[in-house]
């Protein structure tokens, strides 16, 4: 069944569903309403009829014309509340009867007025009995009105009942059928869309989307199979391509030069693998990024007017001298235009080769064998060309003074004579390797006059255009040097170890497999473990099993090159100590995390020092009392213990009255003086398990735990108004004992109170001081 039909059918339902639901809603609302009418009338009824005895108990006693009249509007008032005297076919009994006898009662009243005002035995007795069946008949409506009341009152009690079971209902079938829709919605909707989605995020992510399509016969199920079939052919056309851009990039990463397309921003969008070896960096980094910041100001400003002439549809010949890392190079460049079939440029071919060797070679042929001599000359080592016999065929301005030959006169010399016995014995292995097409070095060590001499030897061979060896090539550099520059770095290695021996710090390095390969004398003096034993051992076997799991998972961190700084606390030796420890990690040129360094430091003073600081962060500095932060800490954990254990909490809020005139009069010293007695009194009358913490100025809060009854708070209170009330020994400017009362507020939480909060709590104490302020200071005010 196709999507639309059905979702139309789904709507079709449920818009009749929604309908019958609504009307029928509405058929009982109305009901109910109308039983809501049915009662008002009944209840004003039932008022009318009782105000109706009373005025005819009050026409009986009088007898007045006033009276007669308000009777009879009363009378039309209860008729109007009846509907009349018609009956209605759906008319209650009580109702029924109360028209009855209603109805029957004007005659009676009239009849009771038309009674002769002589007080004779007849008329008394006439007037009497009528008066009694006007008070029975009014009764009886009073009666028939209460009945009435009390069905109609029932009936719109069933038929709200019957209104709140129907709107129940109404909703229980609005919500199967929506509940109906989303499944209907979500199964032949939703899931194949999210299907859909999920395929072409597959291809939108380079993947070939392979399924085998939908089932279903519908819209989504249509969409789905084309979908498929499109994505195959994608698929396919993508291979291609993939296969085609393969052969052109193994084609241009092997041709002997630069090949890259520039946009018309002057972007690289391709670069071959021969960027990396040119420009020294990864080809791929150069995507996206302009020709400028890639070659730099300098060059740039080169070839900048040859970029913008190919842009402008120009094709560029050139060449040009480019200097990297302090090498030059000469490259022949081209840029040739890339224009659509409507003769726009699209962007720029550019092809760079680099003919330095050509320019080398005409310049050699230029300048020939000088040019040769003389970067060989200038080179820190040996260099001679010999041929097989191992005759000299060139050698270098530092071999013919070391012989005190010319350059005519090399050829006179061979290997063997040139070189002492020695040093000679540890060419000739390699001299027959090289001569065999081998291409080999060595380092040797000789003693000449009287001092250790080493020297590295390469020998590289001398093959003809046909490949056969001819001769070799040697190179012989004096390393001498670099061995006592070794021995002196040893000698600072053992220098470095005597200082980190001697720090108070524990230093160590770990290796990728979590062996120890260095620790200082330190973890001999805290620990008491043989460092120089640890070297080799894993760090799980140096440490006991708690404390490497907790620097287990810190150390794999490291080992990942994170930067980690953790604490510790560890005891040795009989003594406990605060350890800081710094994992750093060991990394090389290339980001690989070779291990890393440890550096653990004694922090147990500073940890000390620490916690007194937090400490005094949390006391009054002039009272020795908690201050606010310790009181925001306090509060909240008492509410929660009066929460668990079911009792009462109070806080109190105070303030000094009429502080300010004391510090304006007095001065700051004696106000501060004030403040310390006034702490030292609110300590004095409370429990010692109850806090008491100074906020600000003169504003100080009492926490009373385990209160079973706000009265108690009013007593505690009271204590602390008479103790303040009382002089103090401090004297004023006229030598009289100084004299503070304080404000209170109370906040108070009870067992059975609703859960609050800390600020909820201060909040409602606070307001409970202003109020006792307001009502004239020293005094108690319950919030």
């Amino acid at each position: 069944m196709k999507i639309r039909n059905l979702m139309f059918a789904a709507m079709v339902v449920s818009v009749t569903v929604g309908l019958a639901a609504t009307l029928a809603v509405l058929n009982a609302g109305q009901e109910e309403s109308r039983t809501t009418a049915v009662r008002s009338r009944a209840q004003q009824a039932s008022h009318e009829v009782s105000a109706l005895l009373v005025l005819t108990q009050e026409y009986a006693r009088h007898a007045e014309p006033r009276a007669a009249e308000q009777w009879h509007a009363r009378h039309a008032t209860i008729l109007s509340a009846l509907g009349g005297t018609k009956p209605q076919v759906d008319d209650d009994p009580a109702l029924v009867e109360l028209r009855d006898v209603s109805a029957s009662l004007p005659e009676l009243f009239t009849t009771l007025e038309k009674v002769p005002k002589i007080d004779t035995p007849f008329n008394e007795r006439r007037k009497e009995v009528l008066l009694d069946q006007l008070l029975t008949s009014t009764q009886a409506m009073s009666d028939y009105a209460y009945q009435w009341y009390q069905n109609a009152n029932a009936t719109r009690r069933a038929a709200n009942d019957r209104f709140q079971v129907l709107a129940f209902a109404t909703l229980t079938v609005l919500l199967l059928v929506l509940l109906a829709l989303i499944f209907l919605v979500n199964f032949r909707v939703l899931v194949p869309l999210w299907q859909l989605e999920q395929a072409t995020t597959a291809v939108g992510q380079g993947n070939a989307y392979m399924g085998g399509g939908s089932d279903a016969q519908d819209e989504l199920g249509d969409l789905s199979r084309s979908f498929e079939q499109m994505t195959r052919k994608l698929a396919r056309s993508s291979l291609q391509i993939q296969e085609s851009e393969k052969r052109l990039r193994l084609i241009t990463d092997n041709m002997p030069g630069l090949i890259a397309y520039i946009d018309t921003t002057q972007r690289y969008q391709f670069v071959n693998a021969h960027f990396h070896a040119f420009l020294g960096d990864n080809a791929s980094v150069f995507l996206g990024k302009t020709v400028a910041e890639c070659v730099g100001p300098s060059n740039y400003a080169v070839l900048q007017p040859y970029l913008e002439a190919a842009l402008a549809g120009e094709r560029q010949h050139y060449e040009r001298l480019n200097t990297s890392d302090g090498e030059s190079q000469t490259l022949l460049v081209d840029y040739i235009p890339d224009l659509d079939a409507h003769g726009t440029v699209l962007g720029v071919f550019a092809l760079a080769v680099d003919i330095s060797e050509l320019k080398t070679v005409q310049h050699a042929y230029a300048q020939g064998e000088a040019r040769l001599r003389a970067i060989t000359d200038h080179i820190p080592a040996l260099v001679g060309h010999f041929d097989r016999e191992e005759r000299c065929l060139f050698a270098n301005a530092t071999v013919l003074k070391a012989f005190g030959k010319t350059a005519q006169e090399a050829h006179q010399l061979t290997l063997k004579s040139g070189i002492d016995a020695d040093s000679y014995a540890q060419h000739v292995p390699y001299i027959r390797r090289v001569l065999a097409g081998e291409t080999c070095n060595f380092e040797g060590h000789v003693v000449r006059n009287g001092r250790d001499t080493y020297f590295q030897a390469n020998l590289v061979p001398d093959r003809n255009p046909e490949g056969d060896v001819q001769g070799f090539y040697l190179m012989t550099f004096d390393v001498s040097k670099v061995r006592s520059a070794e021995q002196a770095r040893k000698r600072s290695e053992d220098r470095l170890r005597k200082i980190a021996d001697n720090l108070p710090v524990l230093i160590s390095y770990i290796d990728q497999d979590e062996r120890i390969q260095f620790a200082n004398r330190t973890y001999e003096t805290w620990l008491g473990k043989d460092y120089e034993a640890m070297p080799g051992k894993k760090i799980q076997d140096i440490i006991s099993t708690e404390q490497y799991q907790l620097r287990k998972g810190y150390l794999q961190r490291a080992l990942q090159g994170e930067h980690i700084e953790f604490d510790a606390t560890t005891t040795a030796l009989g003594i406990t100590r605060e350890l800081n420890t710094s994992y750093l990690p060991d990394v090389d040129a290339d980001g690989k995390v070779l291990g890393v360094y440890t550096l653990t430091l004694d922090v147990t003073a500073l940890k000390a020092y620490e916690a007194q600081l937090k400490a005094q962060a949390r006391v009054d500095t002039l009272t020795g009392l908690p201050n606010r932060l310790q009181f925001n800490e306090k509060i909240a954990e008492a509410l929660e213990r009066a929460q668990r254990s079911k009792q009462g909490l109070a806080l109190m809020f105070l303030d000094i009255d009429r502080f300010k005139s004391i510090n304006d009069t007095l001065g700051h010293a004696m106000g501060d003086a004030v403040l310390k007695e006034f702490s030292k009194r609110l300590q004095a009358h409370v429990r010692q398990v109850d806090l008491v913490a100074r906020l600000a100025g003169d504003e100080f809060v009492v926490i009373l735990e385990a209160v079973r009854h706000r009265d108690e708070a009013i007593v505690v209170a009271r204590k602390i108004l008479q103790a303040v009330a009382q002089p103090q020994d401090l004297k004023d400017l006229q030598g009289q004992p100084i004299t503070a009362t304080t404000s209170i507020g109370i906040a108070y939480q009870g067992s059975d109170d609703a859960d609050t909060t800390p600020k909820a709590l201060l909040a409602r104490a606070d307001e409970a001081l202003y109020a006792a302020k307001g009502a004239g200071r020293n005094t108690v005010h319950l919030a």
